[in-house]
């Protein structure tokens, strides 16, 4: 597995990267890395092994993040909304710019954190949009593993039956070619 890191500060040179890196990604950018091009002022770094966060700090790279890294860090961000997370949930549907700035906040906040430095996610409302998805599955399963909600769904269940034998009672009358005298 390889470790990218984004050359934000100065171009590849004699002391500006830790020892050791496998590959040096130059400009233009490849296309699987153009959402995090605004960090990769000079070009982009690999590594086989993942660097410390000291490594991180001292030479100023910027870890861009892969899909378990995403993964992870949208995990930590809704575990950070703590007993709010129906009202983040409810923020996203009303002002989706709302929520994205709350949740690049405390990404921002999360990276340094867990990765040093900072971290490229790519294209902050494409995060902000999964961190969302993931936070309505999540309460969706809660909500489900919730005695109290399963009561609610019965009636829902309920009125919607009552409401669909309601209609049956005075059923359109339907007209077939036959009936027509065709």
């Amino acid at each position: 597995m390889n470790y990218h890191y984004a050359l934000h500060s100065r171009p590849l040179s004699i002391g500006t990267t830790p020892v050791g890196f496998t590959e040096l990604i130059q400009k233009p950018i490849p296309a699987e890395f153009k959402d995090h091009e605004k960090y990769c002022n000079f070009g982009i770094v690999s590594y086989d092994h993942k660097l410390t966060t000291k490594q991180c700090f001292d030479y100023e790279l910027i870890f861009i993040a892969d899909e378990a890294a995403l993964k992870e860090l949208s995990t930590q961000v809704i575990s950070g909304m703590g007993e709010y997370k129906k009202d983040y949930l409810a923020m996203g549907q009303e002002s989706l710019a709302d929520f994205e700035r709350n949740v690049i906040h405390q990404t921002k906040s999360i990276a340094i954190e867990s990765y040093g430095y900072r971290v490229s996610i790519g294209d902050e409302l494409n995060f902000s949009l999964r961190v969302f998805s993931d936070l309505n599955n999540f309460i969706q399963k809660e909500m489900m593993n919730n005695q109290d909600w399963v009561s609610k769904q019965e009636v829902i269940q309920i009125q919607t039956n009552d409401f669909s034998s309601k209609r049956l009672k005075n059923p359109v009358k339907r007209l077939s070619p036959l009936s027509l005298g065709f």
